[in-house]
């Protein structure tokens, strides 16, 4: 009762919702989402009613490549949460870097993605490489080429982010030099005059047909 009088005697937010009516849309979205991960089909109405309502909501916990990113970060750093966190942070300034110094287009996030989380990976191969070294174990076969085929995904995922990079300055330039517009000095001057064509046993044959020729 006490708590419930408090609810109700609390100042609304600017979104017309007090504390308490929050509280409760945060219980029953927590709520949804626990029946949902257990499979109740009957939740996925109120979650979708949520989702409508703020679309951001749930935006990172449906990017397969974040998916892929963290099983990385955890197979790199495994029980030790104090690397994998740092690893993290690494990866989130960097896939930020990688969006800032381009156009930030669906398709360059899509393909950054794809580089942040094939660097990791070919980092985690590499991980292995370098402790078999160091221990003086030879690599296994199967490790060997799983480290190269990391290796050409990430090549692959870096021609495809900076290819179009490189050519967009020349596809601007060449397109500045199309689009030029005529200046008003430009209109006023006279035309060069094209030079005559060529002739041949033809050409008289040809200019007399362009005039009309009687039917009678």
């Amino acid at each position: 009762m006490i708590k419930s009088a408090e609810c109700e005697n609390q100042e609304q937010g600017d979104n017309g919702l007090g504390p308490c009516e929050l509280a409760s849309g945060k219980v029953a979205l927590e709520e949804a989402v626990r029946r949902c991960r257990g499979g109740d089909r009957d939740a996925l109405v109120t979650l979708r009613q949520a989702m409508q309502g703020n679309p951001d909501l749930f935006s990172r916990h449906g990017h397969v490549a974040a998916k892929v990113q963290t099983e990385w970060i955890r197979a790199v750093s495994g029980p030790d949460l104090f690397e994998r966190e740092v690893m993290f942070k690494s990866a989130r300034e960097l896939r930020q870097g990688l969006i800032e110094e381009g156009t930030g287009s669906h398709l360059e996030r899509l393909t950054v993605d794809h580089v942040v989380a094939a660097n990791l990976e070919q980092g985690f191969h590499g991980l292995i490489e370098a402790r078999c070294v160091g221990k003086g174990i030879e690599l296994p076969k199967f490790q060997v080429e799983a480290s190269q085929r990391a290796a050409r995904r990430l090549e692959k995922a870096l021609t495809a982010l900076t290819t179009p990079r490189a050519l967009a300055p020349r596809m601007e330039s060449h397109t500045e030099l199309v689009s030029e517009e005529p200046t008003e000095e430009k209109a006023h001057e006279p035309t060069a005059s094209h030079p005559p064509a060529e002739t041949n046993r033809l050409t008289a044959v040809f200019d007399r047909t362009r005039h009309p020729v009687p039917l009678n």
